[in-house]
Formats: C-alpha cells, structure tokens, sequence
C-alpha cells in the first residue's frame, strides 16, 4: 500500500478491500482474527474482501438523498460507475 498521501492514487476498490480487511483482522478494529498487528494480514489477504469491495460500491450508485442538485447527482453516480468499470477492466485483463 502505498503513503497516505498516495492513497487518492490507488484504485477505489482496493482501498475499500483493505478497509475490510483491516477492520476483519485488527483487534483494535475488534476485528473477528483479533490480532494485535494486522497490516501483514491485510497486505497478504485483501484480495479476499473484493467482492465484498464492490458490493459496498453498488449500494452506493445511487446518490443521497439530500441531493437535488443534478450536476452532483452526475458526479456522485460517474465516480462510482467509473470505479467499477476500471475494476471489471482490470479482472479481465488479469485472467
């Protein structure tokens, strides 16, 4: 993973991925593996949490509802359409 200061830098999904996986494996997270240090954890086993990744993403299509204005509509629903396209993309290309 790369500094926080890249983050913005990596794809959307994986950033979610480690997320799960951290809060899954950190016992400070009171994560389910309970272990005291967990980036090892994460950086071995974030692939797992994908699917997961992309199901947190699909529930996010839709904007809040606090929104009305259309053009943040549009830029809510490209960000999270474009996060999944490039991931879908990226799996074909791996396979």
């Amino acid at each position: 993973m790369p500094p926080i200061t890249e983050a913005g830098k990596v794809d959307i999904i994986e950033r979610i991925s480690r997320v799960l996986a951290g809060q899954y494996f950190s016992r400070n997270a009171a994560g389910a593996a309970g272990n005291d240090n967990a980036s090892v954890l994460v950086e071995q086993n974030w692939v797992d949490f994908q699917d997961d990744a992309i199901a947190v993403l699909k529930t996010l299509r839709s904007p809040p509802h606090t929104s009305n204005d259309e053009a943040e509509i549009a830029i809510w629903t490209r960000i999270i359409d474009d996060a999944l396209d490039s991931h879908r993309h990226y799996s074909q290309r791996a396979e």
